[in-house]
């Protein structure tokens, strides 16, 4: 074992990939990290700014959800759908900033080197792990809702 140590200490190019310019790499490397790194966050910015921008719209649609629950229309109340989607931005939101925080003691405490490592989770992997929960406890608050709906309607119609 000692052996390959003096030898790579003897001639550190045997370490490079032939073909491969170890100057080009010193150069251009860091340009490339650099430009990875700010992607990385530019996505992760433009996750929780839409988030943030799609909480203001749901509230801000509140009033005309609660202008046609008072329609005497039949079926679910639109007040239930917007109140299905405003939870569920709000869990989008709670499990991303949960996420986040679990990656960020993880990388504290894991020693990690790779500078890239954590822009990719907050990037990548929260804003996909947490739309699925939201969308899953969306879809799931959304058919509780229906399901009350339909079995009260159900009821309501063996006493007519």
């Amino acid at each position: 074992m000692a052996e390959i140590g003096e030898a790579i200490a003897d001639n550190p190019a045997s370490l490079l990939i032939p073909g491969q310019n170890p100057i080009f790499w010193a150069i251009i490397g860091p340009v490339w990290e650099a430009a990875a790194y700010s992607l990385l966050w530019a996505w992760q910015l433009a996750f929780q700014n839409a988030v943030e921008a799609s909480m203001l719209l749901t509230a801000i649609v509140a009033p005309l959800a609660v202008g046609g629950s008072l329609l005497p229309l039949g079926g679910a109340r639109p007040i239930f759908a917007w109140l299905t989607g405003f939870l569920s931005i709000g869990m989008l939101k709670l499990s991303f900033n949960i996420l986040a925080g679990l990656a960020a003691v993880n990388f504290v405490n894991s020693q990690n080197t790779d500078p890239l490592y954590f822009p990719f989770l907050l990037a990548v992997f929260a804003p996909v792990l947490a739309s699925a929960i939201a969308f899953g406890g969306g879809l799931a608050v959304w058919s509780a809702i229906t399901g009350i709906a339909r079995s009260l309607v159900t009821a309501g119609m063996q006493f007519l």
